[in-house]
């Protein structure tokens, strides 16, 4: 019997994460200390002048939006669809990340794995995710920017991403996930399913939940 269990993708708060996706704005700079008054006429000191108001913190580089990574599709056993841009004939296992936050991600740091237990099994490098966007990682024990170190198991396997401060942004847990079935989320990033037919590197949009 056909088991699928993915938890609602964690929003992170780009004011609070130390793995804030993009560069914090410049602080502003404090105003500058007021000129002392001139001497009075009957020879009294004239006040000081006020001083200056400080600058304002310059705006992070988010604009204080949360952003998350959602595991918004996966193959377990793909028998159909190629989708390694090094071998336009192979058919891998995959797993589709989707950004549906407003800012853009560089991946850099953080991790994902199909052991639950050991949440660094593979750092990703630096692969740009647009706002939006949506990027294929090919699940085949290989070598390579967009290549993981394990492949997926179609009779159980879990599947989780994390910040590279640790923190869990995603995860998917399945059973008998036979040939060719795929597994995602509708609407992207939502709840998860068994999807109609793949749509990877693209939103979920176009296909239809079998479970419904």
């Amino acid at each position: 019997m056909m088991v699928l269990a993915g938890c609602a993708p964690s929003a992170i708060d780009a004011k609070d994460s130390g793995s804030t996706p993009t560069a914090d704005g410049t602080d502003g700079t404090d105003g500058a200390d007021g000129a002392d008054g001139a001497d009075g006429a009957d020879g009294t000191d004239g006040d000081d002048g006020d001083d200056g108001t400080g600058g304002d913190d310059g705006d992070d580089g988010t604009g204080g939006e949360s952003w998350t990574v959602s595991i918004n599709e996966l193959m377990a056993s793909n028998g159909s669809v190629a989708v390694d841009p090094d071998d336009p004939e192979a058919t891998p296992d995959w797993i589709e990340l989707h950004n549906p936050s407003a800012v853009s991600l560089d991946l850099a740091g953080f991790t994902i794995t199909d052991d639950l237990s050991d949440p660094t099994r593979h750092v990703l490098p630096s692969i740009a995710l647009p706002p939006g966007g949506f990027v294929v990682l090919i699940a085949d024990g290989g070598e390579g920017t967009l290549h993981l170190p394990f492949k997926l198991g179609a009779e159980a396997e879990a599947v989780g991403i994390y910040t590279p401060d640790g923190l869990p942004l995603d995860r998917i847990e399945y059973s008998d996930l036979g040939d060719s079935q795929v597994a995602g989320r509708l609407p992207d990033g939502g709840t998860l399913h068994m999807l109609s037919a793949p749509t990877p590197g693209e939103s979920n949009a176009a296909a239809e939940a079998l479970d419904r």
